[in-house]
């Protein structure tokens, strides 16, 4: 039988988990090991929807189902949140969260591009990006952990204090 959640402490251990592999994503990012940064943004992702998942548990729990439903509603149609709530749903349930690495690239060899002599170019890593958001994933996964951080700190200010 599956239960919604009661403990928000474990609402907690969740963004803690999330935080956990934000870190290692950066990592993974900077030192360019692909395959490690995708899965630490799979780990990430589910991570992050159970978070929300807990929230919405413990807030029906505490303050009713209505008050479950404006939360969901609020995390669904948050810019960043939402976005990567349907980035998880995407990864589990279809063929993965698509995301492309970014790339700079450099003009050396300057001065000798203005006497006439060609320069090159180096591509070079510059993160990474889901499709459908231009912003660095690091940064979106980074700004919406924020958020959900301060959705869940106003759920319960707001809910706790008597009418």
């Amino acid at each position: 039988m599956i239960t919604g959640a009661k403990n928000p402490d474990r609402i907690s251990e969740k963004v803690n988990e999330c935080r956990f592999f934000l870190v290692l994503m950066a990592d993974y990012e900077r030192v360019l090991e692909d395959e490690k940064f995708r899965y630490c943004l799979s780990a990430f992702l589910s991570a992050f929807r159970s978070a929300t998942y807990r929230l919405m548990g413990v807030t029906h729990k505490r303050f009713g189902k209505p008050a479950k439903d404006s939360l969901k509603k609020r995390l669904d149609n948050h810019k960043e949140i939402g976005f990567l709530i349907r980035q998880r749903d995407k990864e589990v349930h279809s063929d993965g969260a698509v995301v492309f690495q970014r790339i700079a690239v450099h003009l050396f060899d300057s001065m000798q591009v203005l006497s006439g002599v060609k320069g090159f170019f180096i591509p070079r890593a510059a993160g990474w990006e889901f499709e459908g958001n231009s912003k660095n994933l690091i940064e979106l996964c980074h700004d919406a952990l924020v958020e959900l951080e301060h959705s869940i700190s106003q759920t319960f200010t707001s809910q706790s204090a008597p009418c």
